[in-house]
């Protein structure tokens, strides 16, 4: 729903051609589904992801976002070989401030493994969205706590532009 809900996102990126797949409620493993039927344009130039938030509020740990991540990242990678790939970490958010922990693991461990990757980068929107190493600004969401306001997106473009292929 991160990227759901970032319907003005073309209009924070102009001069890009953004094709916006987000859905709701998506855990990796639906990502993965759905990345298995999907048919590529064939002038794509980058795939960002946003995902394992909805993993670790149902549950799983980090060494389990991971595996997910990484069998998505084959899949991408099995059937666009050279594709970029953009990867933003999971946020820290004060409606899932529990989870704090398992997300920082998370982020790290894919982190160090997009490290090992060609043509992958790991955008850290973790700290940005900090006040403190394990408290989020609160300001940036809405009433839930989980989903992000305007101010929120504004800061999410302003440390993902620097990643964007034109």
């Amino acid at each position: 729903s991160s990227f759901t809900n970032w319907n003005f996102v073309q209009e924070m990126f102009p001069g890009y051609t953004i094709i916006n797949r987000g859905f709701g409620g998506s855990r990796l493993p639906d990502i993965k589904m759905y990345l298995e039927q999907v048919k590529y344009p064939p002038n794509i130039k980058q795939l960002v992801i946003y995902a394992g938030d909805n993993d670790i509020a149902a549950g799983a740990n980090a060494e389990t976002v991971l595996e997910r991540f990484q069998e998505v990242f084959e899949l991408v990678r099995k059937n666009c070989p050279k594709l970029p790939v953009a990867y933003m970490s999971i946020k820290g958010c004060p409606g899932r401030i529990r989870s704090i922990q398992v997300v920082k693991e998370a982020n790290e461990l894919i982190k160090e493994y997009l490290s090992r990757q060609k043509n992958a980068a790991f955008v850290d929107i973790y700290h940005p969205t900090m006040v403190a190493e394990d408290k989020p600004m609160e300001d940036i969401y809405v009433e839930d706590g989980v989903h992000m306001n305007r101010k929120g997106y504004e800061v999410w473009a302003s440390v993902l532009k620097p990643y964007l292929k034109k």
